[in-house]
């Protein structure tokens, strides 16, 4: 059965470790923290880009992550396993004819919790996006991700 625990946020401190990376020069970032996105910052490009974790999906938006035309066709034990045992993940979905010229960063934060992380990312016909993921646990938490892309028609991902 596919399900998901959103665990609740302990703090929205961010690491000093992440927060060194966020210097002026970079414009366009999302920090994820243990399953719960804390801070976006996004220029306008990114307006018509719909990203969502799975507590803003919830309850009407879950589908999108776990049963629709967005869901890879080979599903495996460990592809079962991760959706089975979730509890964060990111929806990034680019809708037909958009083209992304400036870079998406996505941060992920593992402090309280063991993190399951599923991310999916949708690139609909003549698309573009430029992504960087980075992972980092600041306790002893591990970190299992799963990141699905998902490329319609003439698309392209960086």
């Amino acid at each position: 059965m596919k399900s998901y625990e959103i665990l609740p946020l302990k703090n929205k401190d961010i690491p000093k470790k992440v927060k060194d990376l966020l210097t002026e020069d970079l414009k366009n970032y999302i920090i994820m923290k243990d399953g719960h996105i804390i801070t976006r910052k996004l220029d306008d490009s990114f307006n018509n880009v719909t990203i969502m974790s799975y507590e803003e999906a919830l309850p009407d938006m879950i589908h999108v992550f776990l049963d629709t035309e967005y869901v890879n066709d080979n599903q495996d034990d460990a592809y079962e396993y991760n959706i089975e045992n979730v509890n964060s993940g990111l929806l990034i979905h680019v809708p037909r004819n958009t083209y992304i010229e400036n870079n998406l960063h996505v941060f992920y934060i593992s402090e309280d919790i063991d993190l399951v992380q599923n991310t999916r990312i949708v690139l609909e016909e003549n698309s573009e996006l430029k992504y960087f993921e980075y992972l980092t646990n600041v306790n002893d938490a591990s970190i299992k991700f799963v990141k699905n892309t998902i490329l319609k028609e003439n698309e392209k991902i960086q």
